[in-house]
């Protein structure tokens, strides 16, 4: 586990009510009973173990922008295309995503408006066959929580899904998956994120309340994880 935040203190009541990234990662990819080691990308002096140490690798969401260039984000990235020549089985989540994307020469930039709501995630045809994502249906209701989206995929990333705002799901080099969306989040969850966030999207001219009003139990992310998890310990097999 890749954790790019520290929800203790970003969102100590989504903390307090659900854990940290690890604890929610592990939580909905049915873990229970196996090794998960956290590495705090945040910490420059954190041993960051190569990929093939790893049956497979979540990378997690953040506050931060993937635009910032931060020099843990830089050395994370490098750790990308590390793993972008193994078979190791690697899924980025939100800022992940978007990091994976920059790692390996897609683009990043600031979303149209804050994405704080359930949205409607659209699978493409590649997405339909894909071995992780056809886990889903062909439209799912799933959580979105940024301000940053990736507007250009690298040109060996097929897009898997989309919804109203963009990119929502991309198969990178290797066995390396992003989604946009938060599967590991639930409706509870999500409430307390856009609560949180109240102030900065009121700001935008977005209406907290019909957001929070709008959101719509998510079964189908959970559902993702755990097939990540089958991919990772070998379940299923890895490839296209």
């Amino acid at each position: 586990m890749l954790q790019a935040e520290d929800l203790s203190t970003l969102l100590p009541e989504l903390y307090a009510r659900s854990g940290d990234f690890t604890t929610m990662f592990a939580r909905t990819a049915g873990l229970d009973g196996h090794k998960v080691v956290t590495v705090d990308l945040l910490d420059p002096q954190a041993p960051l173990p190569a990929p093939e140490a790893f049956a497979g690798v979540f990378i997690s969401g953040s506050a931060a922008m993937v635009t910032d260039r931060a020099p843990w984000m830089l050395r994370a990235e490098a750790w990308i295309r590390d793993a972008a020549r193994t078979d190791v089985p690697t899924l980025g989540i939100c800022f992940g995503h978007q990091l994976i994307a920059s790692a390996l020469g897609g683009d990043v930039a600031d979303a149209p408006q804050h994405a704080y709501e359930t949205v409607t995630v659209t699978l493409t045809d590649a997405g339909l066959a894909d071995q992780l994502l056809s886990v889903l249906p062909p439209k799912a209701p799933l959580q979105s929580a940024h301000s940053q989206i990736v507007t250009r995929l690298p040109s060996d990333a097929p897009p898997l899904a989309h919804a109203d705002t963009g990119i929502y799901a991309a198969r990178f080099a290797g066995n390396l998956w992003g989604v946009q969306f938060h599967p590991e989040t639930c409706a509870e969850d999500m409430s307390i994120i856009i609560e949180d966030v109240r102030t900065a999207l009121e700001a935008g001219g977005i209406d907290a309340d019909a957001k929070i009003a709008g959101i719509k139990p998510s079964p189908d992310g959970p559902a993702l994880m755990r097939r990540f998890r089958d991919i990772a310990l070998g379940a299923l097999p890895t490839g296209a």
